[in-house]
């Protein structure tokens, strides 16, 4: 990874649906469809690209791996529901500052694209806040998994007393 190619940005409070997996990556697709089809049943309009949230370091086991795959939605009031266990869900995410940086290839590969973005961090004096995430570019559905192109984000906050 090159240092030119990470940014720092802010990432909009949002209302996500949402659904919880333990699984191997290779599930996401399946699980993305399992929540646009909930989300049609119970009337939620996708407000947004849908992404991933790893829960897990993408370098444990496929089958230790933890994960959630969000789409952003329409409201038009605050919604509150309780975190659910392998069912659909809805839940507000906050205002965050995240690093970014673009990653091209299955999900198996992400794990190269994470440990790079986490030593630029570390060493421009930032520290993790929050689980790893992978927006989408393009539809991971309707293509080959090898040219999927992805955001990879890291909720960060600034060391304390560390200078920007």
């Amino acid at each position: 990874m090159v240092e030119e190619k990470v940014s720092l940005k802010k990432s909009r409070a949002k209302t996500v649906a949402y659904l919880k997996r333990k699984a191997p990556f290779s599930e996401i697709v399946k699980t993305l469809g399992e929540l646009r089809l909930w989300m049609k049943e119970n009337g939620y309009e996708s407000a947004g690209i849908p992404y991933a949230v790893y829960l897990t370091s993408p370098l444990v086991p496929p089958e230790m791996l933890q994960w959630e795959v969000h789409i952003p939605i329409k409201v038009d009031q605050s919604i509150s529901f309780t975190d659910t266990e392998n069912t659909p869900g809805v839940k507000e995410l906050p205002e965050r500052e995240v690093m970014c940086t673009q990653h091209v290839g299955s999900y198996e590969t992400i794990g190269n694209t994470l440990q790079g973005l986490l030593k630029f961090m570390v060493g421009n004096g930032y520290r993790l806040n929050g689980p790893a995430e992978e927006v989408f570019v393009n539809d991971p559905g309707s293509m080959a998994l090898s040219e999927l192109v992805s955001e990879v984000r890291l909720p960060v906050e600034k060391n304390k007393g560390k200078q920007s």
